[in-house]
């Protein structure tokens, strides 16, 4: 075989993984879209991955509305704080009408116009 075409051998085999490299490259840009729509402090179960375009939007409106309310909980030396509606409250503390009666690990309750009820930090949904 002359130098030619081992050569032109070469640029075929490369022009040949271009092309097929980038099909490849596009279905995978396509799924890593869709899997980091996700919030990461958020936990969903993996049944709840197989959802449809229906079911995306459903999420969008929900993260919308959850940049209100609980958005987390910290621990330092025994003492409860929880974030909520951007505010680093304590149990008993307000944030604007909403009473924040107690923080635990991963809920909290308030108490409001609405009476007293439970707010969950992770859940499925």
């Amino acid at each position: 075989m002359s130098v030619k075409k081992i050569v032109m051998f070469g640029i075929s085999l490369f022009w040949l993984l271009l092309t097929t490299g980038g099909a490849a490259s596009a279905a995978a840009t396509a799924v890593d879209e869709v899997q980091w729509l996700r919030d990461p402090f958020r936990y969903v179960s993996p049944a709840a991955g197989r959802s449809n375009r229906a079911s995306a939007q459903n999420q969008k409106r929900e993260r919308a509305a959850d940049s209100q309310g609980l958005q987390g909980i910290f621990v330092r030396n025994g003492i409860y704080q929880a974030l909520f509606n951007g505010q680093l409250v304590t149990a008993g503390g307000k944030v604007g009408k909403t009473l924040i009666r107690e923080i635990a690990l991963y809920s909290i309750i308030i108490e409001d116009g609405a009476g007293r009820r439970r707010i969950e930090l992770f859940h499925e949904n």
